[in-house]
């Protein structure tokens, strides 16, 4: 095991350098392509000429205003590299625009999300249909679930996630209390366990530390805690949080990043007093960093004092809550007066707000998840924070928005990732400010996370529309023909040998409690049958539907688009909704009904 607690960092990602002279295009230019604007200033706003940005095989340079066009086919992760050496990865889609700061000299830190690789991992068979790891899954194998946001994470000096499980040579796929074979935590309802060699397909993706302050990384007990310790030195990634006795658990990880030291400081809020073993290091047992005031102000300050920044991660708060609790606003506080240079927080597995404090230090309330196998539909956005420091202050702070899409991190542009962005920016933590980057207002909040546009909103190898939607083939389709916006929409067609209703629905209910006004849009291309609008209330996680409310979809077969809306307040007991599209077979013994509809909305106040 680790005794120093300081780590070196080496071989940093380079993305490949752009001839900076070269204004126009270089590299093959497909047809079918539209083009994409990136705008490079410094952290004062000012222009940055001769940015070599690269799309592919395609490169550009920006120009005396910072601007570079490129044509893009789809979704596209662009690289940065500018004169000094600086580097950015970003998503952009074809006729979008965004801007982005380098800052020459400045140290770059990643923030990710919750990080487990157990479970459904192993058992559920995805889009794929086979499991996304084999028994036995090895390095690579892990590697591949990372492999869409691996450009991210390897963009920065220093990229860190929570790691949310303890790393095992037997990985947990099920069991509750009571079920699970010896050396895991008997009493508690969850208890995760990933396998060893997640440890280096994190490093292998551009993970250079991780915390382990949170409520799982003692799931597997002592054993659990020195197997993930093992692994995270064996695979030279920096730890900090959790130990064998409390002493060891508050050890900062104190990293050599170039000629700049950063500390990072962990610990959790989640003790789990109610079990007899609890989740934090005591006297007789390893754990995390128990979060007290008291220790916290005196190892942040400690730290500080010493590094070049100081990172500090808060676990804690209530689960799928955007919003975090006292306990953790107050250590947030109590961090910052320590010194810390930013406080990222998670375990409510939903991103929350984001800001800047007035002398130039970062709040993030909650980082959601990165890589995780949960089914509750707002654990699907995400997003990957990235910060610029000089002189141990944040200079320039953005985020690139994330879609789990069946439990693998995707990079999103379009309406999924300014869905995300909205949040960050309209939940920023109390005492800071939003984040320039996310201007403008949005609205009611769409609990469909932008996804209802039908697009192909992922920024990987793959050019697939409808991220995180069902409609069963042959019943539905994507066809360009149903768009109302953008290039796609989703067709739905009935003959007179179907036996069943056609139907269009998101993969999972949105958690919605009772009292919320709804209001249901969706733009109807084309309607020529028996169709309807429909939006059904739970009462919990699982079983049927306890209301249904609907509204008949008018028939329309002219030019442009119309608006349908199905307006309700949620009844007493509810806990999720679900929208539903619904086109019934025709009657009689001839003819058939469609419906092509685009950009469905579930609006919130």
């Amino acid at each position: 095991m680790r005794t120093t607690g300081r780590f070196v960092l080496t071989g940093v990602a380079v993305v490949a350098v752009v001839g900076l002279g070269a204004l126009e295009l270089s590299g093959s230019v497909p047809d079918g392509t539209v083009p994409a604007t990136v705008r490079v200033v410094d952290p004062d706003g000012q222009p940055l000429t001769g940015v070599g940005v690269t799309a592919g095989d395609v490169t550009a340079t920006t120009d005396g205003d910072g601007a570079a066009d490129l044509p893009l086919d789809g979704p596209t992760l662009l690289e940065l590299r500018g004169p000094e050496g600086e580097e950015r990865t970003l998503a952009l889609a074809p006729g979008e625009e965004r801007s982005v700061v380098l800052a020459d000299g400045a140290l770059t830190i990643r923030f990710g999300g919750d990080v487990m690789a157990g479970r459904r991992y192993y058992a559920d068979s995805g889009e794929a249909g086979s499991p996304l790891l084999p028994p036995g899954a090895d390095a690579a194998d892990h590697t591949t679930l990372l492999a869409a946001v691996a450009p991210l994470l390897a963009d920065a000096d220093l990229t860190v996630v929570n790691l949310e499980t303890p790393l095992v040579d037997d990985p947990l796929v099920e069991g509750g209390p009571g079920e699970r074979p010896p050396g895991w935590h008997p009493t508690k309802a969850l208890a995760f366990g990933s396998a060893v060699a997640l440890a280096e397909a994190l490093r292998d993706s551009g993970v250079d530390a991780v915390s382990l302050g949170n409520n799982h990384s003692y799931d597997a007990l002592d054993r659990g805690l020195r197997s993930t310790l093992e692994a995270l030195d064996a695979a030279g990634i920096a730890h900090t949080g959790a130990g064998l006795t409390p002493d060891e658990a508050w050890e900062p990880a104190v990293l050599d990043v170039g000629d700049r030291t950063v500390a990072l400081v962990a610990c959790t809020t989640v003790r789990g007093a109610q079990h007899d073993i609890r989740y934090v290091a005591g006297a007789r047992q390893g754990g995390a960093a128990a979060c007290e005031e008291a220790r916290l102000r005196r190892e942040v300050a400690d730290a500080a004092g010493s590094a070049d920044a100081t990172v500090v991660m808060v676990h804690g708060g209530t689960e799928y809550e955007r919003i975090q609790d006292d306990r953790v606003r107050t250590a947030t506080e109590v961090a910052l007066e320590a010194g810390a240079t930013a406080v990222v927080n998670s375990h409510p597995h939903v991103v929350g707000g984001v800001g800047l404090t007035e002398d130039g230090r970062l709040v993030a309330e909650s980082t959601g998840n990165l890589l995780f196998d949960q089914d509750l539909w707002p654990t699907f956005q995400s997003y990957l924070l990235h910060l610029a420091l000089t002189d141990g202050r944040v200079v320039s702070a953005d985020l690139d928005p994330v879609l789990v899409d069946d439990y693998v991190p995707r990079p999103v542009t379009g309406p999924v990732a300014e869905a995300a962005r909205a949040v960050a920016r309209d939940l920023a933590p109390p005492g800071t400010a939003p984040l320039q980057e996310a201007p403008g207002s949005v609205g009611d909040r769409d609990l469909l996370l932008g996804t209802g546009g039908f697009e192909d909103v992922t920024a990987d190898d793959q050019r697939d529309a409808a991220p995180a939607w069902t409609f069963g083939a042959p019943a539905g389709r994507l066809s360009p023909q149903a768009a109302c916006s953008g290039s796609t929409g989703v067709e739905l067609r009935r003959g007179t040998l179907s036996t069943q209703d056609g139907v269009l629905t998101p993969d999972h209910r949105q958690p919605v409690g009772a009292g919320v006004p709804l209001r249901l849009e969706v733009d109807v291309r084309a309607a020529s049958g028996d169709a309807v609008l429909e939006l059904r209330t739970y009462e919990g996680s699982t079983g049927g539907s306890s209301t249904v409310v609907s509204v008949p979809v008018p028939r329309h077969t002219g030019a442009g688009c119309r608006t349908v809306t199905l307006e309700t307040t949620t009844p007493p007991g509810t806990v999720a909704v679900q929208p539903f599209l619904r086109l019934r077979p025709p009657e009689g013994l001839q003819g058939s009904s469609r419906l092509a509809v685009d950009d469905v909305r579930l609006l919130a106040p």
